[in-house]
Protein backbone atom coordinates (compact mmCIF):
# COMPACT_ATOMS: atom_id res chain seq x y z
CA UNK A 1 0.00 0.00 0.00
CA UNK A 2 2.45 2.38 0.76
CA UNK A 3 4.45 1.54 -2.82
CA UNK A 4 1.29 2.77 -4.49
CA UNK A 5 1.03 6.05 -2.38
CA UNK A 6 4.81 6.56 -2.76
CA UNK A 7 4.24 6.43 -6.34
CA UNK A 8 1.23 8.02 -6.93
CA UNK A 9 3.07 11.12 -5.20
CA UNK A 10 6.06 10.55 -8.18
CA UNK A 11 3.89 10.16 -10.89
CA UNK A 12 2.23 13.35 -9.62
CA UNK A 13 5.67 14.90 -8.94
CA UNK A 14 6.75 13.91 -12.84
CA UNK A 15 3.58 15.64 -14.04
CA UNK A 16 4.13 18.81 -12.26
CA UNK A 17 7.68 19.19 -12.94
CA UNK A 18 7.19 19.13 -16.52
CA UNK A 19 4.78 21.70 -16.56
CA UNK A 20 6.99 23.61 -14.72
CA UNK A 21 10.03 22.97 -16.67
CA UNK A 22 11.35 25.98 -19.71
CA UNK A 23 13.86 22.89 -20.35
CA UNK A 24 14.45 22.57 -24.13
CA UNK A 25 16.95 19.61 -23.73
CA UNK A 26 15.63 16.24 -22.98
CA UNK A 27 18.66 14.71 -21.49
CA UNK A 28 19.37 18.07 -19.55
CA UNK A 29 15.92 17.94 -17.99
CA UNK A 30 15.80 14.13 -17.59
CA UNK A 31 19.04 15.00 -15.45
CA UNK A 32 17.17 17.45 -13.69
CA UNK A 33 14.42 15.04 -12.85
CA UNK A 34 16.22 12.90 -11.63
CA UNK A 35 18.21 14.96 -9.12
CA UNK A 36 15.12 15.42 -7.50
CA UNK A 37 14.30 13.41 -4.26
CA UNK A 38 10.32 12.38 -5.44
CA UNK A 39 11.67 10.57 -8.18
CA UNK A 40 13.26 6.93 -7.21
CA UNK A 41 16.53 5.34 -8.88
CA UNK A 42 14.35 2.75 -10.12
CA UNK A 43 10.73 1.55 -10.30
CA UNK A 44 7.78 1.47 -12.89
CA UNK A 45 7.44 5.54 -12.61
CA UNK A 46 10.18 5.62 -15.00
CA UNK A 47 7.40 4.28 -17.52
CA UNK A 48 5.72 7.75 -16.79
CA UNK A 49 8.83 10.08 -16.64
CA UNK A 50 10.34 9.02 -20.06
CA UNK A 51 6.97 10.26 -22.11
CA UNK A 52 6.86 13.04 -20.36
CA UNK A 53 10.10 14.28 -20.65
CA UNK A 54 10.06 13.94 -24.56
CA UNK A 55 6.53 16.34 -24.69
CA UNK A 56 7.69 18.91 -22.04
CA UNK A 57 10.76 19.67 -24.16
CA UNK A 58 8.84 19.47 -27.31
CA UNK A 59 6.31 22.16 -25.78
CA UNK A 60 9.11 24.24 -24.69
CA UNK A 61 10.59 24.05 -27.90
CA UNK A 62 7.46 25.75 -29.90
CA UNK A 63 5.81 22.63 -30.19
CA UNK A 64 1.66 22.56 -30.30
CA UNK A 65 0.74 21.01 -27.13
CA UNK A 66 -2.63 20.83 -26.04
CA UNK A 67 -2.75 21.79 -22.16
CA UNK A 68 -3.57 18.49 -20.84
CA UNK A 69 -0.96 16.38 -23.29
CA UNK A 70 1.83 16.05 -20.62
CA UNK A 71 -1.01 14.80 -17.93
CA UNK A 72 -1.79 12.18 -20.29
CA UNK A 73 1.39 10.94 -21.56
CA UNK A 74 2.28 10.65 -17.66
CA UNK A 75 -1.50 8.42 -17.52
CA UNK A 76 -0.48 6.55 -19.87
CA UNK A 77 3.07 5.77 -18.78
CA UNK A 78 1.60 4.87 -15.29
CA UNK A 79 -0.43 2.17 -16.89
CA UNK A 80 2.48 0.03 -18.31
CA UNK A 81 3.10 -2.39 -15.08
CA UNK A 82 6.03 -3.03 -13.32
CA UNK A 83 8.67 -5.35 -14.84
CA UNK A 84 6.89 -5.14 -18.06
CA UNK A 85 10.76 -5.82 -19.46
CA UNK A 86 10.33 -9.39 -18.41
CA UNK A 87 7.13 -10.31 -17.73
CA UNK A 88 5.95 -8.53 -21.18
CA UNK A 89 8.80 -8.51 -22.89
CA UNK A 90 8.77 -4.58 -23.51
CA UNK A 91 10.77 -2.08 -21.95
CA UNK A 92 8.20 0.62 -20.05
CA UNK A 93 10.93 3.29 -20.88
CA UNK A 94 10.84 2.05 -24.65
CA UNK A 95 6.81 1.93 -23.88
CA UNK A 96 7.13 5.43 -22.94
CA UNK A 97 9.02 6.64 -26.16
CA UNK A 98 5.87 4.76 -28.05
CA UNK A 99 3.58 6.93 -25.77
CA UNK A 100 5.25 10.28 -26.38
CA UNK A 101 5.75 9.49 -29.90
CA UNK A 102 1.86 8.33 -29.86
CA UNK A 103 0.18 11.56 -28.59
CA UNK A 104 2.16 13.75 -30.38
CA UNK A 105 1.88 12.29 -33.64
CA UNK A 106 -1.92 11.84 -32.94
CA UNK A 107 -1.11 7.90 -34.24
CA UNK A 108 -4.22 5.71 -34.22
CA UNK A 109 -4.60 2.21 -34.92
CA UNK A 110 -6.73 2.58 -37.83
CA UNK A 111 -4.51 4.68 -39.54
CA UNK A 112 -0.92 3.30 -41.34
CA UNK A 113 1.35 5.79 -41.36
CA UNK A 114 1.52 7.33 -37.52
CA UNK A 115 1.20 3.75 -36.04
CA UNK A 116 3.77 2.43 -38.22
CA UNK A 117 6.18 5.75 -36.89
CA UNK A 118 5.68 4.25 -33.55
CA UNK A 119 6.32 0.81 -33.90
CA UNK A 120 9.65 1.53 -36.09
CA UNK A 121 10.93 3.84 -32.90
CA UNK A 122 9.83 1.45 -30.74
CA UNK A 123 11.78 -1.15 -32.17
CA UNK A 124 14.59 1.11 -32.41
CA UNK A 125 14.63 1.80 -28.89
CA UNK A 126 14.42 -1.91 -27.95
CA UNK A 127 17.10 -3.41 -30.13
CA UNK A 128 19.22 -0.86 -28.50
CA UNK A 129 18.39 -1.74 -25.09
CA UNK A 130 19.00 -5.28 -25.59
CA UNK A 131 22.37 -4.92 -26.06
CA UNK A 132 22.43 -4.93 -22.14
CA UNK A 133 22.02 -7.82 -19.98
CA UNK A 134 21.46 -6.16 -16.51
CA UNK A 135 18.84 -5.75 -14.02
CA UNK A 136 17.35 -3.27 -11.97
CA UNK A 137 17.22 -1.24 -15.43
CA UNK A 138 14.80 1.41 -15.16
CA UNK A 139 17.32 4.81 -14.52
CA UNK A 140 19.51 3.12 -17.69
CA UNK A 141 17.06 2.27 -19.87
CA UNK A 142 15.47 5.80 -19.37
CA UNK A 143 18.47 7.00 -20.49
CA UNK A 144 18.83 4.67 -23.44
CA UNK A 145 15.08 5.43 -24.50
CA UNK A 146 15.64 8.62 -24.76
CA UNK A 147 19.24 8.75 -26.44
CA UNK A 148 18.01 6.22 -28.95
CA UNK A 149 14.88 8.42 -30.16
CA UNK A 150 16.16 11.63 -30.49
CA UNK A 151 19.08 9.13 -32.98
CA UNK A 152 15.69 7.53 -34.73
CA UNK A 153 14.83 11.56 -35.76
CA UNK A 154 17.55 12.06 -37.41
CA UNK A 155 16.70 9.41 -39.99
CA UNK A 156 12.66 10.03 -40.57
CA UNK A 157 11.53 12.69 -42.82
CA UNK A 158 11.81 16.26 -42.32
CA UNK A 159 8.54 17.20 -44.72
CA UNK A 160 6.56 14.66 -43.08
CA UNK A 161 7.96 15.58 -39.14
CA UNK A 162 9.40 18.44 -39.01
CA UNK A 163 7.42 19.91 -35.78
CA UNK A 164 9.42 16.91 -33.91
CA UNK A 165 12.80 17.03 -34.57
CA UNK A 166 13.70 19.70 -32.25
CA UNK A 167 14.38 16.95 -30.05
CA UNK A 168 17.20 15.88 -32.17
CA UNK A 169 19.17 18.68 -30.07
CA UNK A 170 22.05 20.03 -31.54
CA UNK A 171 24.47 17.05 -31.05
CA UNK A 172 23.04 15.12 -33.41
CA UNK A 173 22.27 18.32 -35.78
Amino acid sequence: MLRVLLSGICVAGIESLCLDSSETDLLVLMERLRRHPVIPINGSEHHSLVPAIIIAAYRNSGGKVEPDLIAQAVRRGASVMAGSCSYVGVCGSASGVGIAFSLLLQADPKEAEGRNLVQQVMCQVLAEIVRHKAPRCCQRESWLSLKKQQSFLCTISRSLYEPMLFLVANRFS
